[in-house]
């Protein structure tokens, strides 16, 4: 009998593209053995499955999904093909006939045209076979109450997972508003580590918008995990949630317990993440800044910092970029201005990027690292500084690049 508690096992970890690089240094730095690595998902050794699980969905800030493995990577043809793999999968080990569930997938097949196709194969097959098994149909939805099936199918190989997360976990949960065209949090957090931010010295946001990239930065000041903010994961819906594992331990309330469930142990890691944050009047902690034109948007960066706990350590500003008050002490400037779609948005945007030069080279202090995200070439040929750094970036269907300038 499978059990995603107990069995020994590998794991996927999934991320953005242009995102590898930094969610392998985040799983290096919690210990974990990297078996290989693809543009969107890194492949890890989980030496305790319940556990790995949940600390994962817990600390990655860089991530989208943690996948276990269910059906390892089969010949897979066509439709019918994906149908008998998956309606002979043991799923009522795993699934709860009584709990929904929901289905992604990634699929790169000459004979799919529609590719909500293999979604809905997988969901009849996993239907049939547990009502054919328990008797009772599962519902199928798509609410953050429901486990969750992911499908990678490329060319004739396929692989089925279950997808621990269910929502990815670039939705932490403390977006309480979005400003325009608000970057994804997992990537801020990507872009963040990517500017060799050291999280002592000025972290500095102009084109702030949301606040996203400075409460990300602010998180990693305080050594918050992310993932403590969600209030349900998919891995809560799956068999054996609440079962007591043998040998397993988790916190006072489960000491005299001869085992402790996966909601006991999950408890308990959220509670160790707590006691290890640094606190919000630490007098250590950087100076974190975001600057931007517009007084509602400050207003929703001042709201989505509260309900991120970090408000007491980011200032937001409403002003122009040129006027943003620079700490003494050098840092990092992390600039996410607007960049058009199309050449005539390119045209109307290239005296806002031509002003970022000149305020780089006449007004901000030598010493400071400079950084800008866009998706346009011909924007950030307008800045006129030579980069030591071009990082590539997918935001969303735009190829993007994270330049960075040294400030002389």
């Amino acid at each position: 009998m499978r059990n995603i508690w107990t069995d020994p096992t590998t794991l996927a970890v999934t991320c953005g593209r242009g995102i590898v690089p930094y969610l392998t240094q985040e799983l290096q730095t919690l210990g974990y053995e990297v078996l290989g690595s693809n543009d969107t998902m890194v492949g890890i050794r989980a030496t305790n499955a319940c556990r790995d699980i949940l600390r994962l969905n817990l600390r990655l800030r860089t991530a989208q999904r943690v996948l276990w493995p269910f059906v390892q990577d089969v010949r897979v043809r066509d439709l019918r093909d994906l149908y008998r793999l998956a309606v002979n999968a043991p799923w009522e080990q795993i699934l709860d006939p009584d709990r929904p569930f929901f289905v992604n997938n990634s699929t790169k097949n000459d004979t799919i045209q529609d590719t909500r196709m293999p979604t809905l194969k997988l969901k009849d097959a996993i239907v049939d076979r547990l009502r054919e098994r328990c008797a009772r149909r599962p519902n199928v939805s798509r609410s953050d109450d429901a486990a969750a099936v992911f499908l990678w199918w490329e060319g004739t190989h396929a692989k089925i997972y279950i997808d621990t997360t269910g929502n990815t976990l670039s939705r932490r949960g403390y977006r309480r508003e979005g400003w325009l065209a608000p970057m994804q949090e997992s990537l801020a957090a990507a872009c963040v580590m990517a500017t060799g931010w050291d999280g002592h010295s000025p972290f500095v946001v102009p084109f702030s918008g949301s606040g996203t990239p400075a409460i990300e930065a602010a998180l990693m000041a305080r050594r918050i995990a992310p993932g403590q903010f969600r209030s349900t994961y998919a891995f809560m819906h799956l068999r054996g949630w609440t079962t007591i594992i043998p040998g397993e331990k988790a916190g006072e309330s489960v000491r005299r317990r001869i085992g402790a469930s996966p909601l006991d142990i999950w408890r308990d890691l959220v509670a160790q993440a707590r006691t290890e944050e640094i606190p919000a009047n630490d007098p250590g902690l950087p100076q974190i800044i975001g600057v931007d034109l517009e007084d509602a948007a400050v207003a929703c960066s001042l709201k989505n910092a509260q309900a991120a706990g970090v408000d007491r350590c980011v200032k937001f500003f409403a002003d122009d970029f040129r006027d943003t008050r620079l700490p003494q002490q050098p840092g990092v400037i992390f600039m996410n201005p607007p960049y058009g779609e199309r050449l005539e948005d390119d045209e109307s945007l290239m005296p806002l990027y031509a002003a970022i030069g000149d305020w780089l080279r006449q007004d901000v202090p030598a010493g400071w690292k400079a950084w800008l995200f866009t998706a346009s070439k011909p924007l950030s040929l307008q800045v006129s500084l030579q980069t030591h750094a071009i990082l590539p970036f997918m935001n969303g269907p735009l190829d993007c690049r994270l330049l960075g300038y040294d400030v002389r």
